[in-house]
């Protein structure tokens, strides 16, 4: 695709294209994440740094951790509702959220979030163990929110 896009660049604009990539490169930003358009002969570049995406999805699920300590349930949906919002393709809003549908008695709902966090992202270990924990009728375990929550054991991995 990035030939395609440098393909309909005037001679101009192709150094543009290729200065902007070595720049985000090296400050960071992963290049199959940005998005390059073209709008009247000039190159907007928008690019999403996944650290930066990473450390908010951690920094959630440590405040809904906190919050889920002390039973503010509003406050977590309205802070996951966000995340979903902001990261459509993160798997982690949707495990927080069928964490919190867990605790309030919601089973079917949570189960919904858990296998939607674990469509979004195979690999996403909270998931698949929140659904062999509480995709059953007999609800076992405690609830990952996120990795540092999983028991690190071939049992789980071998899901994958």
């Amino acid at each position: 695709m990035a030939f395609f896009i440098s393909s309909q660049l005037s001679h101009t604009e192709r150094p543009f294209l290729t200065l902007s990539s070595h720049y985000m490169v090296h400050h960071g930003y992963n290049i199959t994440f940005c998005v390059l358009s073209v709008v009247k002969g000039m190159v907007f570049t928008m690019a999403h740094s996944v650290t930066d995406e990473q450390k908010d999805l951690a920094a959630l699920c440590d405040s809904v951790k906190h919050l889920v300590g002390e039973s503010d349930f509003s406050t977590c949906e309205n802070m996951i509702a966000d995340a979903m919002c902001r990261y459509p393709h993160a798997p982690q809003p949707h495990n927080l959220m069928g964490v919190i549908y867990e605790l309030k008695n919601d089973h079917e709902g949570a189960v919904k979030h858990f296998r939607a966090a674990w469509s979004l992202d195979p690999t996403y270990i909270p998931a698949r163990y929140n659904l062999d924990n509480f995709a059953s009728f007999y609800a076992r375990g405690k609830y990952a929110f996120d990795e540092k929550d999983c028991p690190v054991n071939r049992e789980l991995h071998n899901f994958f």
